[in-house]
């Protein structure tokens, strides 16, 4: 199985049709990269375990449940947890980091990643992948 851990807010800034959705709502924001996020799912056919991280809920006063899509799970860290660190954590548990991805722009992030094991793309090289699937 092979892991894509995505940096959500990271993402959501970096592509230009999320960061435009900030304007409306944040909310808004997350849910269509989360629905993007689950067409590549679709995609690759059960062979992509998709994680997107998003700094926590209860310091962005978040406190509703996002509606699920398949293939795709969405993780708010716990208070005083940053989504770096969730990601870091989660990576650390994967027992075979190398078939893990994770999808930042944040240069501490992913030499962190490459350090563990994982490799780190882009926003830009997901923002062409989805575009594939869209």
């Amino acid at each position: 199985m092979n892991f894509l851990l995505v940096d959500g807010y990271n993402v959501i800034h970096a592509i230009p049709q999320l960061r435009h959705l900030l304007d409306r709502s944040l909310a808004e924001a997350r849910a269509a990269l989360e629905r993007s996020l689950g067409r590549l799912a679709s995609a690759k056919k059960g062979n992509v375990d998709i994680h997107i991280f998003f700094d926590s809920k209860e310091d962005m006063g978040f406190f509703d449940a996002e509606p699920g899509v398949a293939g795709v799970s969405v993780h708010f860290p716990y208070s005083g947890e940053t989504a770096d660190e969730a990601i870091l954590d989660f990576l650390r548990k994967v027992e075979n980091r190398a078939s893990a991805t994770v999808v930042t722009d944040d240069y501490r992030l992913a030499r962190y990643a490459g350090d563990e094991g994982a490799q780190a793309i882009s926003t830009a090289d997901l923002a062409r992948r989805l575009s594939k699937v869209s």
